[in-house]
């Protein structure tokens, strides 16, 4: 099960449409929330995370309103499930619309996605992966501070 816009789905299949900014563009952003025990936990960080970066990348919606929103659908989630069992969610944040480069509108679209783990993540021995690879390195800047749709340089570095 996934939320897109507060709406319930089988399957992202009945949802991405072609004029997906954040699909074309990168124009999103994202937040993994641990559940642990069946609970969110560090939710509020994640939303403080995500609303700096929708503030910084100018997206506009009533920030209250829609974040009570975003919750209820969480709690739609963590309700279906039908184990207390670990996870993790991932919250997708897009400028809904038209346009190339520059949107013609500014309003979110949304997805909650949950997914099993396999172990508990606070339960688990604590591992360390490095990379050594230089391909892309990390500017720092307002952006790098968010988690935006354009992840390439993890991705390359996987």
């Amino acid at each position: 099960m996934i939320i897109y816009n507060g709406q319930p789905y089988s399957r992202l299949g009945d949802i991405s449409g072609g004029y997906n900014r954040s699909f074309r563009y990168g124009d999103g952003l994202f937040e993994t929330i641990r559940v642990f025990r069946g609970e969110a936990v560090f939710i509020e960080r994640n939303f403080d995370r995500l609303r700096k970066g929708i503030v910084l990348l100018g997206y506009h919606c009533e920030w209250e309103s829609w974040k009570q929103e975003v919750l209820a659908g969480i709690e739609q989630i963590l309700d279906h499930q039908e184990s207390a069992g670990p996870g993790r969610i991932r919250l997708h944040v897009w400028r809904e619309g038209k346009g190339a480069y520059a949107p013609q509108i500014d309003s979110l679209s949304y997805l909650i996605e949950y997914a099993v783990l396999s172990v508990e993540p606070f339960e688990q021995p604590e591992t360390v992966t490095l990379s050594d690879f230089h391909g892309i390195p990390l500017q720092d800047s307002p952006v790098s501070r968010i988690k935006t749709a354009s992840a390439l340089p993890y991705v390359l570095a996987a």
